[in-house]
């Protein structure tokens, strides 16, 4: 499992990469994504959550969308083939985008690889 230390050290390491002169704009950017990314996962860290905790929220999530994957062939039966993209308008009145992110930061923060 991560811990703030290891994420605070990386936090600084990308914030001086990407205020170095030499750092092209598309690697920047880039750097501004996974410091964001890194900075809410320090603060759900700071939060103390136990390994146990994580790995029951990891599991309910994955519930959540295997759940929403079994219903979805009785929602596309009913929907007027106007939509462009069932599965992704679908996708999004479920909140399936926020609970893949909410398993990608878990993840993340049970991995014990170096951030």
């Amino acid at each position: 499992m991560k811990t703030a230390q290891q994420l605070k050290v990386k936090i600084l390491q990308l914030t001086s990469e990407a205020q170095h002169k030499e750092t092209q704009q598309k690697r920047v950017k880039a750097i501004k994504k996974r410091l964001t990314f890194l900075r809410f996962c320090l603060k759900y860290i700071e939060t103390n959550p136990s390994e146990e905790c994580l790995k029951r929220q990891l599991n309910e999530c994955e519930h959540q969308i295997a759940v929403y994957d079994s219903r979805f062939s009785d929602f596309e039966a009913r929907q007027v083939k106007e939509l462009k993209n069932v599965r992704q308008y679908y996708d999004g009145i479920n909140g399936i985008p926020k609970l893949k992110e909410q398993i990608r930061t878990v993840n993340f923060i049970l991995s014990k690889a170096n951030p």
